[in-house]
């Protein structure tokens, strides 16, 4: 449901949340993607607002919509990033366009609304066309990075252009290093930049994370064959399922949210181990410890620059629907 504005942020309704985002103050905003909405949670007072979006259905605000926060209409946004500045991009995941939100309140087109559909092409951002873009982030630059799900691809934007930065390629299997352009990527969902502006990607569809940077793609974790949350060892023998959420803490450690094993990962110098959530598909362990708790859907994952997690639960189950925080130190 949609409920709760003004209000502590905890007795709000969401409805299918896929992403978030914190700003430099710990203000929380999270993709409400059903609700084709924004929200924002207030770092001090916990009061949840709408930041973006008037709600409501078709026909969406047009890719090249410029105005106000409060009259753009949305749909399905499924990710959101805040640069060092407090300025949103939102990924508008069926509307297959990325939006920027400026810390007035305006609205302006980042990239998407055009005809060229090829990956691998360098134009104008606003004549690319997006096919559901799910996932984005924004590097210490400034560039806007997308995950181009239903292309495959991942597109960086900057200066008002576009570049392509991996996919399109035929090499599939998780564990090699190939040129970014030779890979081949399976409805990536999810995007996170280091501080060195190295970029991960959430290959969903291949089940494995991979790292893009100097024009190669590199592997992370996935491909193995151990599939149980709680084993640690060698990144590469772990089996991820569907991981939809990828995320980089300002240590380096790797967050993996493996949303068809319903737990969440981190992985440093190599190894893989478990941060929260048992693999058992419900919600449960609410101010216990986060390796207790049971999860639904866990999507995307996002890093406080306190260093919480938080992760959005999108299923629509009992108890779901809900963005997760985990504070103190982790791993366990």
């Amino acid at each position: 449901g949609y409920a709760g504005d003004g209000a502590v942020a905890t007795a709000a309704q969401l409805n299918a949340p896929r992403g978030s985002a914190v700003d430099t103050s710990r203000n929380v905003y999270v993709a409400d993607t059903t609700n084709n909405r924004i929200r924002r949670v207030d770092a001090t007072t916990g009061i949840v607002t709408t930041a973006v979006g008037s709600g409501g259905v078709s026909p969406f605000s047009a890719c090249s919509f410029t105005g106000t926060a409060a009259t753009v209409k949305l749909n399905l946004p499924e990710d959101v990033a805040v640069d060092a500045s407090g300025n949103l991009y939102i990924a508008d995941t069926g509307q297959g366009c990325i939006r920027k939100v400026d810390t007035a309140g305006n609205v302006t087109p980042v990239a998407g609304g055009g005809a060229t559909t090829t990956c691998n092409a360098t134009m104008l951002a606003t004549a690319v066309s997006l096919l559901t873009p799910r996932g984005v982030d924004v590097d210490s630059t400034g560039a806007v990075i997308v995950a181009d799900s239903g292309r495959s691809c991942i597109r960086k934007v900057s200066g008002g252009n576009a570049t392509f930065l991996a996919g399109g390629g035929a090499t599939t299997t998780c564990n090699t290093t190939v040129t970014a352009s030779s890979v081949s990527l399976s409805n990536p969902t999810s995007v996170a930049v280091n501080a060195a502006n190295e970029v991960f990607v959430a290959d969903t569809g291949r089940n494995c994370i991979r790292k893009v940077s100097g024009g190669n793609a590199s592997f992370v974790a996935g491909g193995g064959a151990t599939t149980t949350c709680s084993a640690t060892g060698l990144a590469t023998s772990v089996s991820l399922l569907s991981p939809e959420g990828v995320a980089v803490d300002s240590a380096g450690r790797v967050l993996v949210s493996d949303t068809g094993r319903d737990c969440l990962r981190m992985v440093t110098a190599g190894n893989v181990s478990r941060v929260a959530f048992t693999g058992t598909a419900s919600a449960t362990g609410d101010n216990g410890p986060a390796v207790a708790a049971t999860v639904a859907t866990p999507a995307r994952v996002a890093v406080g620059p306190d260093g919480s997690l938080y992760v959005a639960d999108r299923a629509t189950t009992a108890a779901s629907s809900v963005v997760r925080k985990i504070v103190g130190s982790w791993p366990p």
